[in-house]
């Protein structure tokens, strides 16, 4: 039904409905690079390609029962993570087995960006609505909020994992750039 395998001369060619065909084991999997978008309530996965107007799937669409306002992905666990408006929470789905969504945190505003902690499996978010910067273990366990002062109208965040610094915009009074450590030191 995802794929559909056709003998050729030379062994077996395999046609992936999602993703990339692997040719050793004949199975689709997640291609090594693609595209996380959110358009209404279905978040959706596409494959770069050359070919103009053509986008095939990575995977499946998600449709969730609330509204995604940010996206990350954590390729080494292949799961991906959303922040949803509706339910006030980071949700996460695994991009392998399709399970049912589960709920990170919840208690959340207005999460306008995520940045995934690939090194030690942690989840940062912007809460523009609590002005503050929080980090929070994959499964949803631990959570702290690591920056709540001199923040006015937090957007964007990203992560220098290996070098242990995080950024983050202010768009409060005067327009930053900010930095830390990714303790919020």
């Amino acid at each position: 039904k995802d794929q559909l395998c056709l003998p050729e001369i030379h062994g077996v060619r395999c046609i992936c409905r999602y993703g990339v065909a692997d040719e050793q084991s004949q199975q689709c999997k997640l291609p090594p690079t693609f595209l996380v978008y959110a358009e209404g309530r279905t978040i959706h996965g596409v494959i770069p390609s050359s070919t103009p107007n053509y986008y095939p799937d990575a995977f499946p669409p998600i449709h969730t029962t609330g509204i995604p306002t940010a996206l990350a992905y954590d390729a080494d666990r292949q799961r991906l993570y959303w922040a949803d408006r509706t339910k006030r929470s980071i949700m996460y789905t695994s991009l392998v087995k399709f399970d049912a969504p589960q709920v990170v945190t919840e208690g959340l505003t207005d999460v306008t960006d995520l940045a995934v902690d690939w090194i030690n499996g942690n989840i940062y978010y912007i809460d523009a609505g609590k002005r503050e910067i929080g980090v929070v273990t994959s499964n949803g366990e631990y959570h702290v909020v690591i920056v709540s002062v001199a923040i006015d109208k937090p957007g964007s965040l990203a992560l220098d994992v290996e070098e242990g610094l995080m950024y983050w915009t202010d768009f409060g009074f005067i327009d930053r750039l900010e930095v830390s450590d990714m303790s919020g030191d």
